[in-house]
């Protein structure tokens, strides 16, 4: 393979129509505005609980409609050339950014010195990582009770406020979360 990346099962790469057609991600890739990239970064565009409670069994894509309205959507994620053995995901850097050490594209194919681990100000015009980070209320408590593979999310106090500082406060959300752990958290009581 040319290109090597690696998403969370909760992030979706979007992208967009060109010239009114869809395009394929070998078109993407292989267009000529990275030809001279190493890594191309594409942002990600986090979407909030969309104030449902509830999971139902419409698509992800028609249930949370509303981008979160915070700075979360600077970061990025990273396409590497395979080539560059010593700068791939988990040997050096992160799937989020792979070294400073090679040449930075935007998701357009610009460059700029300052690219790292987020672009700012977010770049959509071709792509995106659509990330569903909490979804609603109910499947973000199972989220929680299922667990985490790398161990390093916090217990629910923290998820609690994860979940808030990506999603609006209210009663009813934090009632399914002392509900679901059988615990109150004292300092959404206030």
């Amino acid at each position: 393979c040319q290109w090597l990346n690696f998403f969370d099962s909760d992030e979706f790469l979007v992208l967009h129509p060109q010239n009114g057609k869809n395009i394929t991600i070998q078109e993407y890739l292989n267009h000529e505005r990275f030809k001279k990239c190493d890594a191309v970064l594409v942002n990600w565009l986090m979407y909030s609980d969309n104030e449902l409670l509830h999971y139902d069994n419409r698509t992800l894509f028609e249930r949370f409609t509303q981008p979160e309205d915070n700075d979360q959507n600077k970061w990025v994620k990273s396409f590497v050339r395979s080539n560059l053995k010593e700068y791939l995901f988990g040997y050096k850097k992160s799937s989020h950014f792979p070294s400073e050490n090679i040449k930075l594209c935007d998701s357009s194919g610009n460059t700029d010195p300052e690219y790292r681990d987020v672009v700012i100000p977010p770049k959509y015009k071709y792509a995106q990582i659509t990330h569903f980070s909490t979804k609603s209320t109910e499947e973000y408590v199972n989220k929680i009770k299922r667990g985490y593979p790398n161990g390093r999310f916090p217990e629910p106090s923290g998820n609690v406020d994860l979940y808030f500082f990506h999603n609006k406060f209210t009663k009813e959300k934090l009632k399914i979360f002392e509900d679901s752990f059988n615990m109150t958290f004292p300092k959404y009581h206030n």
